[in-house]
């Protein structure tokens, strides 16, 4: 038989136990990339066939960086240029370098990120996309 102060006391426990409970649900310690920064060396490339750029992104969860995710680039159409190297994994400061070199073909080249990260024992892909301009002649 509990009296009326253990009865606080129980009822009290019970919320602290079902309050860690749904903290521990939701703070599983796997940053999710959320926040994904692009960085060009340049803002326009020209089609000549030899100009390239260099690309980094940083993956953040919020506004802290993550490391060691694999980030893989793919170049939607390739008519417009490629990637080197097609994958990286972020280093320290959330962050992988890829080149990509423009063909001859004017326009904007589309090239996704697939940011493969754990969540939950599985291994989910964040895919984004961005925009290279490339035009025949320096703007």
């Amino acid at each position: 038989m509990i009296g009326k102060g253990g009865e606080k006391d129980m009822r009290l426990l019970l919320v602290v136990f079902f309050i860690s409970i749904l903290i521990i649900g939701v703070t599983h310690g796997e940053p999710i990339p959320d926040n994904v920064v692009s960085t060009l060396s340049k803002e326009w490339l020209v089609a000549t066939g030899t100009d390239s750029a260099l690309w980094k992104i940083t993956v953040k969860n919020g506004t802290e960086v993550v490391p060691n995710l694999q980030v893989d680039f793919n170049v939607i159409d390739q008519s417009y240029g490629y990637v080197n190297p097609t994958s990286g994994i972020t280093d320290a400061e959330g962050s992988v370098t890829t080149a990509f070199y423009a063909n001859t073909k004017s326009g904007d080249a589309v090239i996704d990120t697939l940011i493969k990260y754990p969540y939950n024992g599985e291994t989910l892909t964040q895919i984004s996309n961005f925009t290279l301009k490339i035009d025949h002649d320096a703007p």
